[in-house]
């Protein structure tokens, strides 16, 4: 699923252009999120900057970018930089305010291929979700499973084609600015919501991978220990980690010092995936075959359990537009082939997963939300690795709970920005309600394929499901250069996205009423 800060090359996003009103004024237009780890064609760049008219543009956050005269820095910042830390905030409030906007140009200069598109959507789409796919597939059956995951990848691939192709009809950039040329201001609030609800379920389905790992963390330190006695303090140590290693994490002003936790956590989940490929293939099912004398299909109400969890899978939506903008000789044509081949590869990735790892448990045995929880305590590489994964989550959250405090910020104060010093309490304050909200969501759900069904059937079925439909007819449809079929295909997705949204929302909430 797609719990990842994926951040485009410098020049995928540049100032918001004031359309809609002054709540927008200042607000960048490119949330950067997408599951627990990720990359992009550039590599990963933490701030950026451009000269323009006697200016600097220059990057707060994931969200703040601005402009402002060049007297106001300690250091002129040529070019690009990749940390906030040679800023001086500004003397007033106002004179972040009163900076010049530029409009998107996130087109100029790209150099972006198919294949480096591909590869970075690829990267935002496989995250810590694909942890709960044995889980997702054990509820809807390993036949039902697989076949929901090619169904929902090719909406999701409609969907992903329909921001592109918004993209292009409106020449911006930025999810949040197609939005706002949709509906305007009204357009920007709905985006920062939904990103909001999608962040804070990344953040509690990392607070439960860390809370999964942390037995395994104390086996390998304190052998001596009974791994039973572990799991039961496993609430207690989780609260210390939240409380002591998390919080003061969230709380930095910059994200330069884990720059290189998005590759950590891209290593630890596709070694994971190799890992449970591997070993649920070469598993000794005793005549089963290759569902291991598991069902094909259970029933309805499991397959219902079993989508929001694919849903958000496939999540990588929000990176669409500034990816489609750094693509070279850009057209949708050529960039419905990265696409397509990030559904391929994905689609692959998470059946395999899916039906191997469900090779793993016995037919009757209960699958777990975390698939490594099911090997046991015996194997010690399995302890590594669970702690490997633990260690990259821990080091991860704060790159999605930055951005998740910055667009909560924007949402109550119009704010968002770093640099304004009286502001600074205030963001602590919002540092910490953010990382008690995610662990009280992972400690009650304790599940991780619990907390990524609440995410993928409520922020992650309509930001990347749903509203891209909605934009395509609303922006591309009557006299807006969509052909009939075009039409009839995205009127098509919009009914059996809202309708699946529903019916997950309500498994969600039933399944949350008998626990």
């Amino acid at each position: 699923a797609a719990f990842r800060v994926v951040v485009p090359p410098v020049g995928a996003c540049r100032g918001m252009s004031p359309t809609g009103g002054g709540g927008l004024r200042g607000h960048a237009s490119a949330p950067l999120l997408a599951a627990a780890a990720g990359a992009s064609p550039g590599g990963l760049s933490l701030g950026s900057s451009k000269r323009r008219a006697g200016a600097e543009m220059f990057e707060e956050s994931y969200w703040t970018t601005r402009s402002r005269p060049t007297t106001g820095l300690t250091k002129g910042i040529a070019g690009s930089c990749n940390s906030l830390d040679g800023m001086v905030p500004p003397s007033t409030p106002g004179e972040v305010e009163t900076g010049e906007l530029l409009e998107s140009d996130a087109g100029d200069g790209a150099t972006g291929t198919v294949a480096s598109s591909a590869v970075t959507l690829i990267l935002t789409s496989v995250g810590s979700g694909v942890f709960a796919l044995p889980f997702a597939f054990s509820l809807a059956g390993a036949g039902c499973g697989a076949a929901l995951a090619t169904v929902l990848g090719l909406l999701s691939l409609l969907a992903a084609y329909g921001l592109s192709r918004c993209s292009e009809a409106v020449g911006l950039y930025s999810y949040e600015e197609i939005a706002v040329a949709a509906w305007g201001a009204r357009g920007a609030f709905i985006m920062e919501l939904l990103i909001v609800v999608l962040l804070l379920g990344a953040m509690a389905a990392l607070v439960t991978l860390i809370g999964d790992a942390l037995p395994a963390v104390a086996e390998l330190l304190f052998p001596w220990f009974a791994f039973s006695e572990l799991q039961d303090a496993r609430s207690k140590v989780m609260l210390f980690v939240l409380v002591f290693v998390l919080a003061p994490l969230s709380c930095a002003k910059s994200m330069a010092s884990l720059r290189h936790s998005n590759t950590v956590g891209v290593i630890c989940v596709f070694v994971v995936c190799t890992f449970v490929t591997i070993n649920g293939a070469t598993e000794m099912t005793n005549g089963g075959g290759l569902l291991a004398n598991r069902p094909a299909f259970t029933d309805a109400s499991g397959a219902m359990q079993a989508v929001p969890i694919l849903m958000l899978s496939y999540c990588m939506h929000v990176q669409v537009p500034p990816v489609y903008g750094e693509l070279a000789n850009k057209s949708v044509h050529r960039f419905s082939r990265a696409l397509v081949l990030q559904y391929i590869v994905c689609t692959v990735i998470y059946i395999s997963v899916g039906v191997f790892g469900l090779r793993l448990f016995q037919p009757g045995e209960p699958v777990p939300g975390d698939v490594l929880l099911g090997f046991g305590p015996g194997r010690r590489a399995v302890l590594a690795m669970r702690a490997m994964v633990g260690l990259s989550c821990v080091f991860v959250f704060p790159l999605l709970s930055l951005p998740c405090r910055s667009t909560v910020d924007h949402l109550l104060f119009g704010g968002g920005a770093a640099a304004a010093p009286q502001a600074q309490l205030r963001h602590v304050a919002e540092s910490l309600l953010l990382v008690a909200v995610a662990g009280l969501v992972a400690m009650e759900a304790s599940n991780l394929g619990k907390v990524t069904a609440i995410t993928g059937a409520t922020g992650g079925a309509l930001l990347c499901y749903v509203l891209p439909c909605v934009l395509f007819l609303r922006l591309c449809g009557r006299g807006g250069g969509a052909s009939t079929l075009e039409l009839w295909s995205f009127r098509t997705a919009l009914l059996a996205t809202a309708v699946l949204t529903v019916l997950a929302l309500h498994s969600v909430v039933m399944g949350l009423l008998a626990a």
